[in-house]
């Protein structure tokens, strides 16, 4: 009997805790366009310093409107590859007033440095071609 409370007991926080990691590890993320209407990705997180050098590298698919936000501790201009990334990506940096600095496409296995012009927060990782099919523009505002 104690045997299956325990059972129980660990059932419930772990459904409980699965719950909460899933929420905090993605967000939506609002792309403020000049021209048109807002878009909306949904974006896992990558925050801690494993999460940013592992990104989506060895991820075969990538949703439509899906994507991975980088969140740096602090404005940075680190250079970005796409070692052992089967995806291509456009790379959507973002400044620390949440406006698109610079967007580089990246390309699949490539160890090619990507390397913005300006300092940058955060990177919006999406499928390439994303940012052309849907206007995003350097300038454009992000929020989440």
């Amino acid at each position: 009997m104690k045997t299956k409370v325990l059972l129980i007991l660990f059932f419930v926080l772990s459904l409980s805790c699965s719950k909460s990691s899933t929420s905090d590890t993605t967000t939506m993320i609002k792309i403020f366009r000049s021209h048109s209407t807002p878009i909306i990705v949904k974006a896992e997180k990558a925050e801690t310093e494993a999460q940013l050098m592992r990104g989506l590298m060895y991820r075969q698919v990538l949703e439509k409107d899906a994507g991975m936000l980088f969140i740096f501790p602090q404005a940075t201009l680190r250079s970005f590859w796409m070692k052992n990334t089967y995806i291509y990506l456009d790379l959507v940096f973002i400044g620390s007033d949440k406006k698109i600095t610079d967007i580089l496409r990246g390309h699949a296995f490539s160890e090619t440095e990507l390397q913005p012009i300006h300092v940058y927060r955060y990177v919006l990782e999406v499928n390439a071609g994303y940012a052309d099919k849907n206007k995003i523009k350097v300038g454009d505002r992000v929020e989440w």
